[in-house]
């Protein structure tokens, strides 16, 4: 894909997330982060769900501190 924007890149974290590769879904997020497309409240919603269930605490905090943000 030429131009990936929010919503594709949240597409893959959800299909990701939602196949139960949590793990990929939070690459998939750092990636798209690095790539600098800021994330949407969908997205940030999809990535805490993926730590939560993974059980990646620190990166699930930061998510959330930056969700208050």
């Amino acid at each position: 894909m030429p131009q990936r924007d929010v919503v594709s890149w949240t597409v893959l974290i959800m299909g990701y997330r939602d196949c139960g590769k949590f793990g990929d879904a939070l690459v998939v997020f750092e990636k798209m982060r690095d790539s600098g497309v800021a994330p949407n409240r969908v997205t940030m919603v999809n990535a805490l769900s993926a730590c939560a269930n993974c059980g990646a605490l620190d990166m699930g905090v930061l998510i959330h501190d930056e969700i208050r943000r």
